[in-house]
């Protein structure tokens, strides 16, 4: 309804995310001649709502169509889907539910001093955290092998994977007038100490802000 679609966000443990508007934004050939960088964050800009949190969510990893809506937004190689998708906020850090779309704590407290060393990270409104699950599977023996022989090859089908995320974003925030940056550092130690992900692996962040 309207009142929820453009609803602040609760930072309640769980945050229920809205369903995405499929007949919503420009068209895609905009988006691609929109979609930028932008480091220009400024400290007291507009919050997301919480229907441009859970679309952004959505094009990042959600569930699609297919049977039984079992395929995602994004493609995998070899099938793999090996992403872990994190929302860190100021209140803390949430991991993505794209079965029940939803948010749902994991640490609470304020570590956006943590993604990125320029001053402007500290000022954006939604950090995205993509990991990648070390141990993650695909049920067929012949790609399983394969990966398990040669885990620089599984790391780069996760970037493959990574990268189909970051573009999903972009192309949104160009359809939505948002600003974002893609980044490939961060403080990857503190957080893997932080949410004791030992079997992840950090593979890049955007930070995200209304204009």
């Amino acid at each position: 309804d309207l009142v929820s679609t453009h609803s602040q966000i609760s930072f309640t443990d769980t945050i229920k995310l809205l369903p995405p508007d499929l007949n919503g934004g420009i068209n895609l050939m905009s988006a691609f001649n929109l979609r930028k960088s932008s480091r220009d964050f400024e400290k007291n800009a507009k919050k997301l709502t919480l229907k441009q949190l859970s679309e952004i969510m959505w094009v990042a990893y959600g569930q699609s169509h297919g049977e039984n809506n079992k395929l995602k937004t994004v493609a995998s190689a070899v099938a793999l889907f090996p992403l872990e998708i994190y929302a860190l906020f100021s209140e803390g850090i949430y991991k993505y539910d794209p079965i029940k779309n939803e948010l749902n704590i994991v640490v609470k407290g304020d570590y956006t001093d943590k993604v990125g060393m320029q001053d402007f990270a500290k000022n954006a409104f939604l950090n995205i955290l993509v990991f990648a699950d070390k141990k993650k599977k695909t049920g067929n023996p012949h790609f399983d092998d394969m990966l398990d022989a040669n885990p620089i090859k599984k790391r780069e089908c996760a970037l493959l994977d990574a990268g189909h995320v970051m573009q999903n974003v972009y192309l949104y925030c160009a359809s939505e007038g948002l600003k974002c940056v893609e980044r490939g550092s961060t403080d990857a130690e503190f957080f893997e100490k932080l949410l004791s992900w030992i079997l992840r692996l950090i593979l890049l962040l955007t930070w995200i802000i209304r204009r």
